[in-house]
C-alpha cells in the first residue's frame, strides 16, 4: 500500500468541492448505487424462492469469492502484507476503490487492527459490537426503524455469507474435547467485522429480507408486505446515503462512515484536513464571494 497514494492539495473552492464529490461517491455509505454489477449480484440476497444456487453463478462471482478466500488464508499467517491485501480486497468487494479507501485510511486502519489482532494485542469484535455500530450509524443518519439491526440478523448475515467466503467467515478452530464444533466463532477479526458491517448496509439498501422491522419479522415477514413498499424503502435509504435530504451533508456522511469503524474498535484515523473540512470549505467560499 503506497503512502503517497491520493495525496490531497488544497488549491481552491472548486478543487475542494470536486474532491469531496469524488470521494463521497465511493464511500461505503454512498457507493451502493454505483457499485459494479458483479458485486451487486454478490451482495444482494434475494428471497429464498429466487436465490440462485452458487453453482449457477456467473464465473466472475466465483472468481470474486475465490479471491477473497485465497487472501484470507494468507492473512491468517499474520503477515502484514497479506493482511493489507485482504483489507483492500474486502473494500473493493463492496465497491470502494483502493485509492478512496486509502485516502480515508479505511483499509490501512482495518489492516493495522487485523495485524494487531493476529498478534494478540487487539481485542476481538463480537456480534453485539456489529449491532451497536450499525445501529449507531442508523441513528446518526436518522434512518427509519427498519434500517436498524439485531444480533439475530447479524448472525443470519454471517451464516448466509459463510458459504461464499468460508475462509473469511467460518470458524477456523478445531472441535473441542467433546467433538463439538461451532460453525461461527464468537470472536470476529477486524477485517471480517469491516466486511460484515459494510455488507449489512448493502442488505439494508437492496434486500427486502433485511428491510423489516422486528414487528414485521414476527408477523409474516417479506411475504406480507407489497413489493412497492420495499422499493420505497430502498429509495428512502438511498436518499439518506447520498445526502439527498436536508438533515445531512457530505461531511456528516464522512464522519458517520468514520464512526462506524470506530464503533467496531478500529481506531479512528480520519485525516486532519477532513476533520476541519467544513470550516475550510466555508472559508474558501467566503473569500470567493460565494
Amino acid at each position: 500500500m503506497s503512502k503517497n497514494s491520493s495525496q490531497i492539495q488544497w488549491k481552491g473552492g472548486q478543487d475542494v468541492h470536486r474532491l469531496c464529490m469524488l470521494l463521497f461517491c465511493a464511500l461505503p455509505l454512498a457507493v451502493a448505487l454505483t457499485a459494479p454489477n458483479s458485486f451487486a449480484q454478490t451482495a444482494k440476497l434475494s428471497a429464498p424462492s429466487i436465490q440462485p444456487a452458487l453453482s449457477n453463478a456467473p464465473l466472475t462471482l466465483v472468481l470474486i469469492h475465490q479471491q477473497v478466500n485465497d487472501k484470507a488464508v494468507l492473512a491468517r499467517t499474520g503477515n502484514p502484507q497479506a493482511i493489507a491485501g485482504l483489507s483492500q480486497t474486502v473494500f473493493q468487494r463492496v465497491g470502494i476503490p483502493v485509492e478512496v479507501a486509502d485516502s480515508f485510511h479505511f483499509s490501512q486502519r482495518v489492516a493495522q487492527a487485523e495485524t494487531d489482532y493476529r498478534r494478540g494485542v487487539h481485542p476481538a469484535v463480537h456480534e453485539e459490537d456489529l449491532v451497536r455500530a450499525n445501529n449507531n450509524l442508523a441513528h446518526t443518519l436518522g434512518a427509519p426503524e427498519w434500517a436498524y439491526t439485531s444480533q439475530s440478523e447479524v448472525r443470519k448475515l454471517r451464516m448466509q455469507f459463510m458459504a461464499r467466503y468460508p475462509e473469511l467467515l467460518a470458524n477456523q478452530a478445531k472441535p473441542d474435547a467433546n467433538g463439538r464444533f461451532e460453525a461461527l466463532s464468537k470472536n470476529i477479526g477486524p477485517v471480517e467485522a469491516a466486511f460484515l458491517a459494510t455488507t449489512l448496509i448493502y442488505q439494508k439498501l437492496y434486500s427486502p429480507e433485511y428491510q423489516l422491522t422486528a414487528h414485521e419479522q414476527a408477523t409474516g415477514g417479506v411475504s406480507t408486505i407489497p413489493a412497492a413498499v420495499f422499493q420505497q424503502r430502498t429509495q428512502q435509504l438511498s436518499d439518506i446515503l447520498h445526502a439527498n435530504t436536508q438533515s445531512l451533508s457530505i461531511f456528516d456522511l464522512i464522519h458517520a462512515a468514520d464512526g462506524l469503524f470506530s464503533d467496531l474498535g478500529i481506531d479512528s484515523a480520519l485525516r486532519p484536513e477532513f476533520e476541519n473540512l467544513p470550516a475550510v470549505n466555508a472559508e474558501i467560499a467566503e473569500k470567493e464571494g460565494r
